[in-house]
């Protein structure tokens, strides 16, 4: 797996987490804080799975 895409996971991961910690914190309810589950699969989804696993070599 490329090391771009994972770093993009944990960014848009880590940034959706403070969102739903704010909506928390806003609202004072801490169910919100369960939207992380989605958001942790919507971001592995998004970044890594959409990377190639292989690594092509060029042929010469």
């Amino acid at each position: 797996m490329p090391i771009i895409q994972g770093l993009m996971s944990l960014t848009a991961w880590i940034t959706l987490t403070w969102v739903f910690i704010g909506l928390s914190i806003m609202a004072g309810m801490s169910f919100f804080l369960l939207g992380t589950i989605p958001a942790f699969i919507v971001c592995i989804d998004k970044f890594i799975l959409q990377s190639p696993l292989v690594i092509k070599e060029v042929q010469q």
